[in-house]
C-alpha cells in the first residue's frame, strides 16, 4: 500500500504538497479521520437516492466543506486538487476510507448548487 500511496503522491503532488500532505497527517489522529471519512462517505451514499438540491444534501455538503476547511486550513490549493484528483478517480485503493468516485462527484454537483446560493 505505501509504494502505490507513494507512487500516486510522486505522480500527482510537487515535493512540496508531498510535505504538507504528511504535515497534515501528522497533525491529526489517523483513527479519528478516518472514522470521519468513513462517516462522511456513509451519510453522503445513503443520501444518493435525492437531488443534489435537497435540503439534507445541502446541509452534508456544508459538513464536508467546514471539515475539508478544517484539514486543510493551511493550504486551500492542496484542498482543491485533491478534490479534483477525487473527482478524477485517480485515488489509490484505501488512502481515503469510504471513497467512491460517484459519491464525490453526487456530493460535487451539490457543492455547486450550494455555492450558487450563497
Amino acid at each position: 500500500m505505501f509504494n502505490i500511496v507513494k507512487e500516486w503522491a510522486q505522480r500527482n503532488c510537487s515535493s512540496d504538497e508531498v510535505s504538507l500532505f504528511a504535515e497534515i497527517a501528522a497533525s491529526q489522529n489517523e483513527q479519528e479521520n478516518q472514522a470521519r471519512w468513513i462517516k462522511n462517505f456513509t451519510a453522503a451514499k445513503s443520501l444518493m437516492h435525492l437531488a443534489p438540491s435537497n435540503p439534507e444534501v445541502l446541509e452534508l455538503v456544508q459538513q464536508w466543506m467546514d471539515s475539508a476547511n478544517g484539514e486543510y486550513q493551511t493550504n486551500q490549493h492542496l484542498r482543491d486538487k485533491m478534490w479534483e484528483l477525487m473527482k478524477s478517480g485517480d485515488i489509490p485503493a484505501g488512502l481515503i476510507p469510504g471513497y467512491e468516485q460517484e459519491i464525490v462527484l453526487f456530493m460535487n454537483q451539490a457543492i455547486g448548487i450550494l455555492y450558487s446560493k450563497k
